[in-house]
């Protein structure tokens, strides 16, 4: 058991260029997809209040940032990392990777998460497509 500071995010892995910000039970698949990307995975534990010194610190320290959430794209947790950047003045590639606005099925959650591209392997497969267009 450890205390757990309200509002503050945690580095679970550090790596170059690319962050991810995750939230709740989106961090293993980030952890997964970051071994073979090098890249940061902050598990933000909090969406309120939100960890915003985190968040500025993986943005000038990055290149490009990824927020992971087992939540709506639209009105989620990335909505409010991309609220903080915007306070903050900082201009970065952003790919928001949520449940689409959509109705979703319902069934084995592996499944509907691979089919709402929140597998370990479909988020490898979206980050490294838009990484490659942010030439």
């Amino acid at each position: 058991m450890e205390t757990v500071e309200i509002g503050k995010g945690i580095i679970r892995r550090e790596g170059e260029k690319t962050a991810f910000i995750a939230f709740g039970s989106m961090v293993a698949p980030a952890l997964a997809v970051a071994g073979k990307l090098n890249a940061t995975v902050a598990d933000m534990r909090f969406v309120k209040p939100i960890d915003e010194e985190l968040i500025v610190h993986l943005a000038r320290s990055h290149d490009r940032i990824v927020t992971l959430e087992e939540n709506a794209e639209q009105g989620g947790a990335g909505g409010a990392v991309l609220e903080v950047l915007a306070k903050h003045g900082i201009c970065k590639p952003v790919l928001l990777l949520g449940v689409a606005d959509t109705v979703t099925g319902h069934g084995d959650p592996k499944k509907l998460l691979d089919d709402l591209g929140l597998s370990a392997e479909a988020v490898e497969r979206r980050v490294n497509g838009w990484s490659a267009r942010q030439v």
